[in-house]
């Protein structure tokens, strides 16, 4: 479970956002789409919506908008999302992911079972926003972050 969003530079038109789980890899100030091993929300500077993306080690992400309740903000400081990711120990890849928008109550969940990162991949909790080449302040909303492990 984790909770943060967008903050400073929301307003900025290409700015772009990611939460979730990601290689170790320091991002740079690329469409987070375009991470490889990711498993998370987020948008590109062209998304209305916020999306569902998750990649395994080559191409571009898979992306599943989350909906009309889900548009990608333009306002500084004015969302926070709780990111909720499942998936079962074992050898099947599979996440199962529910997200709510923290100030409207909105809701969106799913299941994945295609593109996603290998189960022995090492993948961490990532959350950064960045400006999209717009020469602007950007900042990112971090909230608590929970981990829980079945045997």
């Amino acid at each position: 479970v984790m909770h943060g969003g967008p903050d400073t530079g929301a307003n900025v038109a290409t700015h772009r956002f990611f939460m979730g789980l990601r290689n170790a890899a320091a991002p740079t100030d690329v469409e987070p789409s375009t991470q490889l091993l990711t498993c998370g929300i987020g948008y590109d500077a062209a998304d209305t919506q916020v999306q569902f993306m998750h990649n395994d080690a080559s191409g571009v992400a898979t992306k599943i908008p989350l909906g009309a309740g889900f548009p990608k903000p333009n306002v500084a400081s004015s969302k926070a999302y709780r990111l909720r990711l499942y998936s079962p120990p074992g050898p099947t890849q599979i996440v199962i992911y529910e997200v709510e928008d923290m100030v409207t109550g909105a809701v969106a969940s799913g299941t994945v079972t295609t593109n996603l990162p290998g189960v022995t991949n090492f993948i961490t909790p990532d959350i950064y926003t960045s400006a999209g080449g717009t020469s602007t302040v950007i900042g990112t909303m971090v909230g608590p972050v929970m981990f829980q492990t079945e045997d």
